[in-house]
């Protein structure tokens, strides 16, 4: 841990890219790379071909799933759909008395914490330089770019577009001066642009309040224990939003 390697040395590869965005859905089925990489920059092109290569193949039409009020879209509240697999949290036990699957939910966070925290502490005391990656302000900027440049598309490229927006402003900063900008957006389209995020943003936490209230997951997945109880409360909360 600590032993510097050269970026352009034989022995300086990335693992192949295993993360779900890389294979969501119909993905799996794409002919990109996916890794092992030779250097950082093919790392950060296959994210954005798997993204390019998905539409042109399987590409058809498809709304904003969770912010489409901020579209001016008329949406019908989802039906909670049946999954096997338990949630992953447990944000309901003040609607309803705890059961055995809510204990277990809890503690599924308590320890997806704790071993984050024992993570962070290990990486500080025994890799130093790892540790000042992850906390550097821009480093945690060029993450949130390469994870939104990768990200599956869900019907809408708003955030992508805004971070790129923010990337012009801060270019300077990330490239180091004298470097031209690989994007530029003009003013009007800058204003407009911050303007329907703060929209998102409100029709976002209207989203996560709703998820907090059913219980459901992406997509509207429930465990199966909870999917009787998360279709009344659904119609509940249809009834006294319409």
């Amino acid at each position: 841990m600590g032993i510097p390697i050269s970026l352009d040395g034989e022995r300086f590869c990335v693992s192949p890219d295993t993360r779900l965005p890389m294979w969501y859905w119909q993905r799996s089925q794409l002919d990109v790379d996916r890794g092992p990489y030779e250097n950082p920059e093919a790392v950060l092109t296959a994210v954005g071909s798997k993204e390019v290569a998905y539409p042109e193949r399987f590409g058809r039409p498809l709304l904003p799933f969770q912010r489409e009020e901020a579209y001016e879209l008329v949406r019908l509240w989802p039906k909670p759909l049946e999954d096997s697999h338990p949630a992953r949290h447990c944000q309901r036990a003040h609607t309803h008395k705890p059961d055995k699957s809510d204990y277990m939910q809890v503690y599924g966070r308590y320890h997806a914490r704790l071993v984050h925290y024992r993570y962070v502490k290990s990486t500080m005391e025994l890799n130093e330089p790892h540790h000042d990656i992850l906390w550097d302000l821009v480093s945690i900027f060029i993450r949130r770019l390469f994870d939104h440049a990768g990200a599956p598309w869900e019907g809408e490229t708003h955030d992508l577009k805004a971070l790129l927006v923010e990337v012009e402003g801060r270019w300077a900063e990330l490239a180091g001066a004298g470097v031209p900008c690989p994007v530029e957006f003009k003013l009007d389209d800058v204003s407009k642009t911050k303007a329907f995020s703060e929209r998102l943003q409100l029709s976002g936490e209207n989203y996560v309040g709703c998820q907090a209230i059913i219980g459901f997951e992406t997509e509207t997945w429930v465990p199966n224990g909870h999917y009787e109880r998360a279709k009344a409360l659904a119609e509940l909360l249809k009834l006294n939003l319409l």
